[in-house]
């Protein structure tokens, strides 16, 4: 993958402007230009119809088969799309029109479409205004000639353009698409220079880098000594004893339980969190206790419970098991709320830090259960 030209929607919305300019000697006199013809293809029409569809079926934020689908697209196939996109804003503005020049630096370049994709560019110029009732997109019989996703789009972009009065639905929405693509370009180069999505897709799993890493293989530790430090000034000027003791935190007070939110066995941390086989194997998110718990409250297994805390609360799935101990109860971490599940144990974190490190003190965090 590359950066996607999030330009393109920028351009096409200016593009019927800039196809009749044309650059202007010094004396004021318009040069003249060299005519280059660029003939679409039925190939490169399918492919701007695929985007369109991408645009529409894409979920902004997600990593979804409309973004991988635009991602592993070629840079000529993009120049391509760009070219189309501004014919296309063109057309939503002047169905008439049958023709587009796009003016460069040393010649004019004329994208010139056949009758029947002409037809079909002013069809789909129709559903991204979302004017397939209009008279003018009604002549030419537009929704007639559309499937079903791209009447699917087209209402989408009515019912916009009746909500904010304009009829920039498609590019908005296309700014989306390529802003995160262009996201994960950057994250794809910043994990290993060079890599494309188009590679990884290709390759499946790529290893980076070739030889496993080893922390402080030249043992250049960062401490005042040089050396790795069980004790010294740095655990006194953090307000600890100068040497590690022993210790242990109160338990709950009454009526309390601790939380421990380790990952779930079908997650590494978060990542795969949005996958459908993933999201079946997780399940309902619950939340287990040990059964005296359970009982003491009253509560069955699988009923719904409310746990909370001055941080906030969140209501989960009741199990009870054996195999939590007394005093605590589990809930796994991760979940992911885009998911439409509310909230996740994120909510009931306060955000205090551990002592000497600063680490998040993820497992001193206190709840009450209560039945939702």
């Amino acid at each position: 993958m590359r950066p996607l030209l999030a330009s393109v929607v920028i351009v096409a919305a200016i593009g019927a402007a800039a196809s009749a300019q044309r650059p202007a000697a010094r004396s004021g006199v318009p040069t003249v230009l060299a005519t280059r013809q660029v003939i679409v293809t039925q190939e490169r029409l399918e492919r701007f119809t695929e985007w369109i569809t991408a645009v529409h079926d894409h979920e902004p934020g997600e990593d979804d088969a409309a973004l991988e689908r635009v991602a592993s697209w070629s840079g000529d196939e993009l120049r391509g799309l760009w070219a189309d996109a501004q014919f296309l804003a063109a057309l939503m503005r002047n169905l008439k029109l049958n023709h587009f020049e796009i003016p460069q630096r040393r010649e004019t370049v004329a994208i010139v479409y056949k009758t029947v994709l002409l037809q079909r560019m002013r069809a789909m110029a129709c559903a991204a205004a979302g004017r397939l009732l209009s008279a003018d997109c009604a002549a030419i019989h537009a929704a007639d000639s559309l499937d079903d996703q791209l009447r699917e789009f087209a209402a989408d972009a009515a019912a916009d353009r009746a909500r904010s009065g304009e009829d920039n639905y498609l590019l908005r929405r296309g700014a989306i698409l390529h802003a995160d693509a262009e996201m994960i370009a950057t994250l794809l180069d910043q994990a290993k220079p060079g890599l494309t999505f188009e590679a990884l897709a290709e390759a499946g799993t790529i290893e980076y880098p070739p030889e496993p890493g080893v922390q402080f293989e030249h043992h250049d530790y960062r401490t005042p000594s040089g050396k790795i430090e069980l004790t010294g000034s740095a655990f006194v000027d953090a307000g600890l004893p100068r040497a590690p003791f022993a210790s242990a935190e109160a338990r709950p007070a009454r009526g309390e339980l601790r939380l421990l939110s380790p990952a779930s066995k079908w997650l590494m941390n978060s990542s795969f969190g949005n996958d459908p086989k993933i999201l079946k194997q997780l399940g309902e998110d619950q939340a287990f206790v040990h059964p005296d718990e359970a009982r003491a409250r009253g509560i069955a297994n699988g009923a719904r419970v409310r746990i909370g805390n001055p941080t906030g609360a969140l209501t989960l799935r009741l199990c009870v098991s054996a195999e939590v101990p007394r005093g605590v109860i589990l809930a796994y971490k991760s979940r992911w709320t885009a998911n439409a599940a509310g909230d996740n144990v994120n909510a009931l974190n306060p955000g205090n830090k551990a002592d000497l490190a600063e680490s998040c003190a993820v497992h001193s965090i206190n709840v009450s259960m209560v039945p939702a």
